[in-house]
């Protein structure tokens, strides 16, 4: 399907739900997500800087959010509902700023709490079969994804975690992989006491450096790491809200593997978890895809 007859379409069905045709020109802060306008950074790329003065040079814009309610299990209830997004690029990189309502801070996780997240999504380019499904693609038409976590960030910033921000009182008088002195030893008893940090699970990795995880899919139940890790990002609360934002490198052409493409319009797509409603996995809200333009160009 071409972007021409894609955006078409989108716009139907953007109508439909009671959004209108944002103006032309400069714009409010309440402009429903026909689409979306890349603006170029005047100075330094707020890569990592979610409250940035540059963002009021991008055009801001709402994208609605849907229940996932298609693969199990389903979210029933009501997430957040609108995430208000702006994109700014400089000749390497492209940052995108998400915010949105949360009067909550959860980024810690356990087995009954989840942690606030959000995700961005883009097309695969290079394939034939056109623009792949919003929900996480189709086999054969992947798509490429940015997530951020709550929780990621809290390490990264250096905040307790795991058992020492959970249960704050409690003392550890013997853990046997921290008991023995031979790696090979410590490395069996590891897999009988730490069985997701002994198979490489990226969840529970001991060492996290970014807030933001690469990801590929194909489809429900494909998701799985990026061969490389090569957006960054950073979230911050305040006033009841969060605002995220999330850098990835711009492609210098398209080609098999390339998701964004400077002067190449396309398409993204959003998805945010409420950890405060312990929404994790597929319970989550998610968009459908909105136009991402970069002005002057060619579909």
């Amino acid at each position: 399907m071409s972007l021409v007859r894609f955006t078409v379409l989108l716009g139907a069905v953007l109508a439909a739900a009671g959004c209108g045709r944002p103006r032309s020109g400069g714009g409010g802060p309440d402009l429903p997500a026909r689409e979306l306008l890349v603006a170029r950074a005047s100075g330094p790329l707020p890569a990592e800087d979610p409250l940035s003065p540059a963002w009021g040079a991008a055009r801001e814009v709402v994208v609605p959010l849907l229940l996932q309610d298609t693969a199990e299990p389903r979210l029933l209830g009501k997430g957040v509902e609108t995430v208000r997004v702006r994109a700014l690029r400089d000749d390497r990189r492209i940052a995108f700023r998400l915010s949105w309502a949360d009067a909550a801070v959860d980024d810690l996780t356990d087995v009954d709490r989840s942690t606030d997240a959000a995700a961005i999504q883009f097309p695969v380019l290079g394939t034939r079969e056109g623009i792949p499904d919003s929900r996480m693609g189709q086999e054969g038409r992947p798509v490429s994804i940015s997530f951020w976590r709550a929780s990621w960030q809290r390490r990264v910033e250096g905040g307790s975690h795991g058992v020492a921000a959970l249960y704050p009182n409690a003392a550890i008088d013997h853990y046997p992989p921290e008991a023995v002195r031979d790696p090979e030893a410590r490395r069996r008893l590891r897999g009988l006491y730490e069985p997701p940090v002994a198979v490489g699970n990226p969840v529970a990795r001991r060492t996290i450096t970014s807030p933001v995880e690469d990801l590929v899919a194909e489809g429900f139940g494909t998701l799985s790491p990026a061969p490389e890790q090569r957006s960054t990002g950073k979230g911050v609360h305040r006033d009841g809200r969060w605002s995220v934002v999330i850098t990835r490198p711009l492609d210098p052409a398209a080609g098999p593997g390339a998701s964004l493409v400077a002067g190449r319009s396309t398409f993204f797509a959003l998805a945010v978890w409420d950890g405060g409603r312990n929404q994790r996995g597929s319970l989550k809200m998610r968009s459908i895809w909105v136009p991402l333009v970069f002005p002057g160009s060619s579909p």
